[in-house]
């Protein structure tokens, strides 16, 4: 009798064990997943303010477009209008993409081949936003300068100004990109470490 509720003990302590070990790992995964989409929270807060200005600029100019008088201020009008709209969309997205990757769902191996992909694919979006933030930097000066001040840049007594404003402002825009860069990498690396405690 003794070694029959030994028996049943032992079987109850059992189940009970590998209940404890599947919410432990449950807790562990929860936590995990947690941490890896925090990381890229932080980067769509900074993006979704920055989108925000964005779209605030984009309206600003709709509601002035008519000033813009001639056949190149409305062309460089319309490029910076489709950037200002386009480039935060396409960041904001790259960014969910990277937070929805299902590490609860998906084995080591399928979660590492998508955050991979995803990785890549963002900083392929982000080289190609850098640089046509340069070029939306370039076209929005003749563009702001001629709703606010009523001044075309390209005019004979004003395009010196704009000698002096392109280059300033590509050395400001080369270095903020590089910055901009660097923290997207130590963001994504962060969270590829996370990831790879999962298999350790």
């Amino acid at each position: 009798m003794e070694l029959e509720e030994m028996k049943n003990t032992w079987q109850e302590m059992s189940k009970r064990l590998e209940k404890q070990e599947i919410l432990t790992h449950q807790v562990i995964e929860k936590m995990t997943k947690e941490r890896y989409v925090n990381k890229f929270s932080k980067l769509q807060i900074y993006e979704t303010i920055g989108s925000v200005i964005c779209y605030g600029s984009a309206i600003f100019l709709i509601v002035n477009f008519e000033k813009l008088d001639s056949w190149y201020l409305i062309l460089f009008g319309i490029i910076t209008l489709l950037l200002l709209l386009v480039l935060p969309a396409l960041t904001l997205r790259k960014i969910s993409n990277m937070k929805k990757i299902n590490i609860a769902n998906s084995s080591y191996k399928d979660v590492l081949v998508k955050f991979q992909k995803a990785k890549k694919s963002l900083f392929f979006t982000q080289k190609i936003t850098l640089y046509l933030s340069m070029v939306l930097a370039i076209m929005i000066l003749p563009v702001t300068s001629k709703i606010i001040k009523n001044k075309d840049l390209f005019e004979a007594e004003h395009i010196d100004n704009l000698w002096i404003y392109i280059p300033i402002l590509l050395i400001f825009l080369f270095f903020l990109s590089r910055w901009v860069f660097k923290g997207y990498k130590n963001v994504t690396n962060s969270a590829e470490n996370i990831l790879k405690e999962i298999d350790s």
